[in-house]
């Protein structure tokens, strides 16, 4: 009985030592999955007007950026995964955007302004179309930039017609961000885990 219960400990501290090695091994899988499910995720469509400057009615898939920014912190007893991201939040949850010091929020009106405002700012870039010549006009619900006389075609990708000019960027007072939750697992990837946490505490490979 004695040799019985010894093998019972010996057996019970195995297992409490692979217990520290649980979230160490499982935490990369959970952060690729993450990925996967950004790239597949099944959320609510982008706007007419994110479709037009994006060139895509999927939403988080635009830069990269927050795939890449999908990271993992592993402590005692503790899995964090997340983004560090400062707009990761806004995907996750959804939020309200409204201006803070500016009468109106100003988004860019097409993908060629969305690229110089990226670069240069909003002042900046109306700063830039000054210095060439254009002619900036503050509207109600938009910004254009009306180009001088001598200016036959658009500079910098805008698609002038005439004289008239063209919208730069459109002004709102809000912005309302639907909300497109990627920090999750499904049940697959959930049955997937627990069977390798099982592996592990039986003396399956770990790191």
């Amino acid at each position: 009985m004695l040799e019985g219960a010894d093998e019972a400990v010996r057996r019970l501290n195995q297992i409490g030592q692979r217990v520290n090695f649980v979230l160490k091994e499982i935490a990369p899988v959970v952060r690729d999955f993450i990925v996967e499910n950004i790239k597949k995720g099944d959320h609510k469509p982008n706007s007419p007007m994110t479709k037009s400057l994006k060139g895509s009615s999927k939403p988080l898939m635009d830069t990269g950026q927050l795939r890449a920014s999908i990271t993992y912190i592993v402590n005692k007893d503790e899995l964090k995964v997340g983004s560090p991201l400062n707009y990761a939040p806004i995907h996750q949850f959804g939020a309200t955007i409204a201006p803070k010091v500016a009468k109106k929020l100003t988004l860019p009106a097409t993908k060629k302004v969305r690229k110089l405002t990226m670069a240069k700012g909003i002042k900046g870039t109306l700063n830039m179309l000054e210095g060439m010549g254009y002619k900036v006009v503050f509207l109600k619900k938009s910004i254009l930039a009306i180009p001088p006389e001598n200016v036959k075609k658009g500079k910098y990708g805008l698609a002038l017609k005439g004289q008239d000019g063209e919208v730069v960027y459109i002004r709102k007072d809000k912005v309302v961000i639907p909300a497109r939750p990627f920090l999750y697992l499904d049940d697959k990837q959930v049955k997937f885990i627990r069977q390798r946490i099982i592996e592990i505490l039986r003396g399956g490979y770990y790191a």
